[in-house]
């Protein structure tokens, strides 16, 4: 089912699709998962030219969660004013380290909501890149999809590391896609 305009906010995805190899390993599987995404699907896209990632798109199903509207998203450096007093910065310099060297990650970090209240965040990200191979955006997708990735698309191992509390990274796609069937 294609997305239509009330689900998602910001950039096109057919904008996103023509900046990026659309049959390079991950990008397939985020792309599919985008493409075919339902109403209650929870996303994020950041522009990974940007020095701070800039939020370029992000569905409403996230918003929703989060309590922000888009004008208060849109265009902001990455998700870091989620960030408060209970979140591990182990574990988001972790995740940061892991996303830098190309690779997906599961991670499970608390958040914060617009009036404060805290929640965990669970959610896979990973680079969308570009023909030359740089990460042109990040892809994050929160919550338990109702539509699983499907990582054959890949066409080749994915490096997958997991990040929570305990900051260990570890994982592969099978596990990562058992993580984020299991996810809450």
């Amino acid at each position: 089912m294609p997305q239509s305009a009330w689900t998602h906010h910001g950039a096109p995805l057919d904008e996103v699709k023509r900046e990026v190899e659309l049959s390079a390993g991950v990008n397939a599987v985020f792309l599919d998962f985008l493409d075919a995404a339902a109403p209650d699907a929870q996303y994020l896209v950041c522009d990974a030219t940007h020095a701070d990632a800039s939020i370029v798109a992000c569905s409403q199903a996230w918003l929703n969660v989060c309590g922000y509207r888009p004008e208060h998203v849109l265009g902001r450096p990455n998700c870091r004013f989620l960030q408060g007093p209970d979140t591990d910065y182990r574990s988001i310099a972790e995740m940061a380290s892991s996303i830098n060297a190309g690779h997906v990650c599961y991670a499970s970090i608390v958040n914060y909501h617009r009036d404060g209240s805290k929640f965990v965040n669970k959610f896979v990200m990973g680079p969308l890149v570009d023909a030359a191979g740089a990460p042109r955006f990040y892809v994050s997708i929160h919550g338990t999809p109702s539509r699983e990735l499907d990582w054959s698309l890949a066409r080749s191992p994915v490096p997958c590391y997991r990040v929570s509390d305990l900051g260990s990274p570890e994982g592969s796609p099978a596990s990562l896609q058992r993580q984020v069937r299991s996810s809450a």
